[in-house]
């Protein structure tokens, strides 16, 4: 018992013994959506930041997932390969990683607020449809030509 007591009292195992409380604190401190959700599709675990995902998928902590959810959350436990979803949520969208854990019987489920991601994107596609619609619509021959002189893009016009 006495070189229990000298290990249990050591600066060594004060620094372990710290680090795992750090690192058992991090789903708790973490403000993006971290889950447990058993291989039938329970909610076993959710933090705070998974809040916006619960009020997506309409259930609680404890609660199982929607038929189509918990089809495809079993459908990862049973590959037992990863994957990736964009949910929306209100105005916001979260890319969640589902993790299977298959020997534990668990998925874990981690989200991350990608809203102004697609917003950015959308920018582009937008700005990209102007562009080609003003292009189409000048109602004179128009190219873009690289410094090969290979034709990258051509309108109507240009190809009459």
């Amino acid at each position: 018992m006495e070189m229990v007591d000298r290990i249990r009292d050591s600066a060594e195992w004060k620094q372990m013994t710290d680090e795992i409380k750090t690192l058992a604190r991090f789903p708790i401190e973490n403000p993006n959506p971290v889950m447990r959700i058993t291989s039938e599709g329970r909610i076993v675990y959710a933090n705070s930041g998974s809040s916006p995902l619960l009020k997506a998928w309409e259930c609680e902590r404890g609660q199982c997932l929607s038929d189509d959810w918990g089809k495809f959350v079993s459908e990862i436990f049973n590959s037992g390969e990863s994957a990736e979803m964009e949910v929306m949520s209100g105005d916001r969208v979260f890319l969640v990683s589902f993790l299977p854990v298959v020997d534990a019987g668990y998925i874990y489920a981690y989200g991350r607020d990608i809203t102004q991601r697609k917003m950015a994107e959308e920018a582009v596609q937008q700005s990209e449809e102007m562009y080609r619609t003003i292009f189409e619509a000048t109602g004179t021959a128009a190219v873009i030509m690289e410094e090969d002189a290979t034709i990258s893009l051509a309108n109507t016009e240009f190809e009459k």
